[in-house]
């Protein structure tokens, strides 16, 4: 864990950032867009590598190109140009403002997928105890059509 000192030193640099190179300046923008490319990559193969399942990859494999493709939708595209014009009226260099749009916008989007999952797998936990949000109508169901994804625990029918 970082310590008080290491913390105040990154502040301090990142204060300072606007008086950097901007060689280093760039450097550093694109060392973490590919840095942060490559864990996506080491990710997908670690996933695929430890017994994924292909279609969950897909899914993987096809949000992920999705992302990419909709980095450059006409309102981003908009928000970033705004911003660049913004930052050079002002004489200052508007390295990674793109940069920092990415990452503001990649978080809201990391988020909401991590409470997706989480909210997945706590209703699946329920369901697997066949207790849980609905309370006791999820074990009076299993065996009616009303909720076709719980496996039915009512006994099969003799024919008659």
């Amino acid at each position: 864990m970082a310590s008080i000192e290491q913390m105040a030193a990154l502040h301090r640099l990142y204060r300072q950032r606007a008086h950097l190179p901007l060689r280093t300046r760039l450097l550093v923008t694109f060392g973490a867009v590919a840095a942060l490319q490559a864990a996506a990559v080491v990710l997908l193969v670690a996933g695929a590598a430890g017994g994924g399942q292909p279609v969950g990859i897909g899914l993987v494999l096809t949000a992920y190109l999705a992302g990419v493709k909709h980095s450059y939708d006409w309102d981003h595209l908009a928000a970033i140009d705004n911003s660049t014009r913004k930052f050079a009226a002002e004489h200052r260099d508007p390295v990674s403002v793109g940069f920092a749009f990415s990452l503001g916008h990649s978080s809201v989007v990391v988020l909401a997928g991590v409470l997706v999952l989480a909210g997945a797998s706590l209703v699946g936990n329920f369901m697997a105890q066949g207790t849980g949000c609905w309370g006791s109508s999820a074990a009076r169901c299993r065996g009616c059509s009303c909720w076709p994804w719980v496996p039915s625990t009512a006994p099969p029918s003799s024919g008659h």
